[in-house]
């Protein structure tokens, strides 16, 4: 229902509509107990760990690696704590134990390196973290649009193949319409002793003056729709020179950068800010 993918938006609607927002934290549903996390993607995406009757099932789809390199050791050696990133290790705590993990597995390895920061995983990514979590049951979903039948059961060969290869014990399968799993109990442990408290960032940010950097107009004013609606002061700056002059006159308390933006991007940009400090020149070096 949000505009970047819908004319309509919801206060235009006749019926009346109540909806309640999620961020991290956990919630109390018809006896079962789910806890909800941020997942690694472009735009905010949210997993999900739902306990009950003993047993766990964890549904994660729209999320990518955060790290390009996973383990510090061999990956038939590793465990949980030997991933390299926190936000990876963070994310195989989610799963820890669970009964099934439904897990984005969109590309394969080598499609992957095409698919960078598109916001999807690799089997390989999902049968490691799974294995290294002691996942009983890993199920592999968000298949490609181009994978057909034949494809995908490629995939789950070569998934189930990964797994024997690392000596890991998890059951591997790609999912499809129709598929019934069952989920045992098994005397799960439960993600935390006492429940998450809801993620503040958002709520800690409200009414903050943004500025908003991108030589694309239409997604500056996409960008400044969503943050306004939220209650922030939103400024636009169409070039890197217009960015520095209106962070000189207005000091604003977060600045939204396009990453590749042509002569002066957050990519080129990201040593010339210092936390901490107002900014340094951008020098003609970095």
């Amino acid at each position: 229902m949000e505009f970047t993918y819908f004319p309509v938006e919801i206060g235009q609607l006749p019926a009346t509509i109540t909806f309640r927002e999620l961020g991290e934290g956990t919630h109390e549903i018809g006896g079962a107990r789910i806890v909800a996390q941020y997942l690694h993607h472009p735009a905010m995406t949210l997993g999900y760990r739902v306990e009950a009757d003993g047993a766990a099932v964890v549904y994660l789809c729209d999320h990518e690696p955060f790290s390009e390199t996973l383990w510090h050791d061999h990956p038939a050696s590793s465990h949980a704590e030997s991933i390299v990133h926190e936000g990876d290790r963070r994310h195989a705590r989610f799963m820890a134990g669970a009964g099934l993990v439904i897990h984005d597995a969109q590309y394969t390895p080598e499609e992957y390196l095409s698919k960078k920061n598109w916001g999807h995983s690799t089997y390989e990514y999902a049968v490691g973290l799974a294995a290294a979590a002691g996942v009983r049951q890993l199920a592999l979903t968000h298949h490609d649009p181009t994978h057909d039948d034949a494809f995908v059961e490629a995939i789950e060969k070569r998934a189930r193949g990964y797994a024997e290869q690392l000596g890991y014990a998890v059951r591997v399968c790609c999912a499809y319409e129709g598929l019934d799993l069952a989920v045992e109990p098994h005397s799960v442990r439960q993600l935390a002793s006492t429940p998450l408290a809801p993620h503040s960032g958002r709520d800690a940010l409200r009414g903050s003056h943004i500025l908003v950097v991108d030589d694309d107009p239409d997604l500056r004013a996409l960008v400044n729709k969503a943050l306004s609606q939220d209650g922030h002061i939103v400024s636009e700056a169409s070039s890197g020179q217009e960015a520095l002059a209106l962070i000189d006159a207005q000091a604003p308390d977060l600045l939204v950068l396009d990453l590749l933006m042509p002569e002066q991007g957050a990519w080129r940009c990201s040593r010339c800010f210092v936390p901490g400090q107002r900014r340094r020149r951008c020098q003609s070096s970095c």
